[in-house]
């Protein structure tokens, strides 16, 4: 029987260094994912608020620009009247045509301006949605850890199940292939076994 049990604690103690040496790896890794993503989002909060300087100058360039096609429009409106007096409907044909221009290009170009900004405004909301997303599944990620490594024994052996589960699937070996979970077996000291290799 000893022979039995030196042969468990001698498979087993590599795996529990191996298993602690990845509870150390993982925790890092989660660290660092939580920094960079505090450092995204920072980097977000200053892209939000270039974004929304941007919306306001394009807004006070937009009214700018209403108010200027609205002057233009009205001296050249008064003084293409002024010449419709003067001329005859020929002539007024030819001068209208380049004010119907000018005013179409300048409503292009205030419209072209207002889905830049239309624009701009709908790919911060997605950024800040995918940001947000992000953040609640990394939080969740360290919840789940923190718990599995806090609470009771049946949380910590179900958790570190789940964790040999994914590293005997990340080595290449198939479940109920080359390993079964939730397999009884029983040696000959009539000990259930975890996992059968």
């Amino acid at each position: 029987m000893n022979i039995y049990i030196q042969i468990i604690l001698f498979t087993s103690i590599p795996l529990l260094i191996f298993y602690v040496f990845y509870l150390i790896k993982l925790n890092t890794k989660v660290e660092k994912e939580n920094i960079k993503l505090s450092s995204s989002l920072k980097n977000k909060d200053i892209e939000i608020d270039s974004l929304s300087n941007q919306i306001k100058n394009n807004n006070e360039f937009s009214e700018n620009l209403k108010n200027a096609v609205n002057t233009i429009t009205g001296d050249i409106f008064e003084k293409k009247t002024k010449d419709f007096k003067e001329q005859n409907s020929e002539n007024m044909k030819n001068i209208l045509s380049p004010l119907q221009d000018e005013i179409k290009r300048f409503k292009d170009a205030f419209e072209s301006v207002e889905g830049e900004s239309k624009t701009s405004r709908a790919k911060l909301s997605q950024q800040i949605d995918d940001l947000l997303k992000t953040q609640v599944e990394t939080n969740m990620s360290t919840d789940n850890l923190a718990m599995a490594l806090r609470g009771d024994y049946k949380q910590q052996g179900d958790w570190g199940e789940t964790q040999l589960k994914v590293i005997l699937e990340k080595c290449g070996l198939r479940e109920g292939y080359e390993y079964e979970l939730q397999e009884e077996f029983k040696d000959d000291n009539n000990e259930r076994k975890d996992r059968t290799l």
